[in-house]
């Protein structure tokens, strides 16, 4: 891991990664010691149980540091792995800005036939269904709609073009935020598909595509938060760059795009995102939130490790250690009695925890991470003395 010695009056952005089994929720802090001000932006919510209890894991964290307001909210899009859980922010803390997907319309009557089907939806499920989880996300989804119906555009803000400057009053300079995705023309599909009625709450495919991406420069640093955005729309995304002389996006922390999808992180987007493949730069990160069942996929391991990305996963893949990857270098490394936990991805119901809860803390002296666990893993590499991969084991 990485090692800095961090001044106790230095500009910080602390990224905090949430386990939450297969969705994502992600925290973003900015403190600033010498202005005396910190800011908080909050990339999608979702829930855990422990306990047989079902806790929302950043509300209870902001809570708990006596944080009472959100400086910019941003949900990615409208699947419940993106804003289950959020109804306990809006309900219990000041939302400064809400940036969403592009699916309602300054126009009066077009906004409000939106909210009317939406309710519609929610009340047929509501009647079909006494399901306490599935009532809960129906919660949280009803205050997220009553949020944006009662405020105006100075408060909601619709993702959608190339890029996009976000304006955050309380950032600092250093700080520069954008909006790269979704692309405009998505906002008519999903509004046909919503007149028509053609939708469904949770498995409606063509909101992916409507995913919206935050992208964050801080110390020479790119960060991008890419929710479930898809190739398609990133393959767009790069030709409309293209006519600007912008050739890759120059990432250097990536929130891997829809959990770590084969089919959404292929190997020309990869080179869109970095700078060059098979780099060796200690600060070249990619954050994985998934259940490690359908997600992260093979073949999208297989190519962190082809170009020598670090990923930091909050649970591990079934993939992870089978004899049958061979062709990552230093697997050969992993102990035998690393191995047997993945029979219990037959008999277990809950994700199997890799690193957990992951914090990433980028300074002007580099980034450092933690996990709430120690985990190995055999993609985890990093170059030694001696020119030759080994394994990056958490100590």
């Amino acid at each position: 891991m990485p090692t800095s010695n961090l001044d106790k009056n230095d500009e910080i952005l602390t990224i905090n990664m949430f386990e939450v089994g297969h969705g994502d929720s992600i925290l973003l802090t900015h403190e600033d010691p010498r202005e005396n001000q910190s800011f908080y932006i909050l990339i999608d919510s979702n829930t855990k149980m422990v306990d047989g209890k079902r806790i929302n894991p950043v509300f209870e964290h902001l809570k708990g540091h006596g944080v009472r307001y959100i400086d910019l909210l941003v949900i990615t899009h409208l699947h419940r792995d993106h804003y289950r859980g959020i109804d306990q922010v809006l309900n219990n803390l000041e939302v400064k800005k809400l940036v969403i997907s592009p699916f309602i319309s300054q126009k009066a009557a077009i906004f409000d036939d939106i909210i009317y089907k939406y309710k519609q939806k929610i009340g047929e499920i509501c009647r079909l269904t006494s399901n306490e989880n599935i009532n809960f996300d129906l919660k949280s989804l009803a205050v997220l709609l009553r949020y944006i119906a009662q405020h105006d555009a100075s408060r909601v803000m619709e993702a959608g073009g190339p890029e996009q400057v976000l304006r955050i009053p309380s950032a600092h300079n250093s700080l520069k935020a954008y909006i790269y995705l979704p692309l405009k023309k998505i906002k008519g599909v999903l509004h046909n598909k919503i007149e028509r009625n053609d939708f469904n709450l949770d498995s409606f495919p063509e909101m992916n595509d409507a995913s919206v991406v935050v992208v964050i420069d801080i110390f020479g640093h790119r960060l991008l938060f890419g929710g479930d955005s898809t190739a398609p729309q990133w393959r767009e995304h790069r030709r409309h760059m293209k006519r600007d002389g912008v050739k890759n996006l120059g990432v250097n922390i990536i929130k891997a795009p829809h959990h770590g999808s084969d089919r959404n992180n292929p190997e020309d987007i990869f080179k869109y995102f970095f700078h060059r493949p098979n780099c060796r730069d200690p600060n070249i990160f990619t954050l994985i939130s998934a259940d490690g069942r359908t997600h992260p996929h093979k073949a999208f391991l297989e190519r962190v490790g082809e170009w020598k990305l670090k990923p930091l996963c909050t649970n591990y893949s079934r993939h992870c250690l089978t004899d049958k990857i061979t062709s990552i270098e230093g697997l050969a490394s992993i102990p035998l009695e690393a191995r047997p936990f993945l029979k219990q991805y037959e008999k277990e119901e809950a994700p199997i925890p890799c690193l957990g809860n992951i914090e990433l803390r980028v300074s002007k002296d580099g980034i450092t991470w933690t996990g709430e666990r120690k985990r190995i893993c055999p993609y985890r590499l990093r170059e030694s003395d001696g020119g030759l991969n080994e394994l990056d084991v958490l100590v």
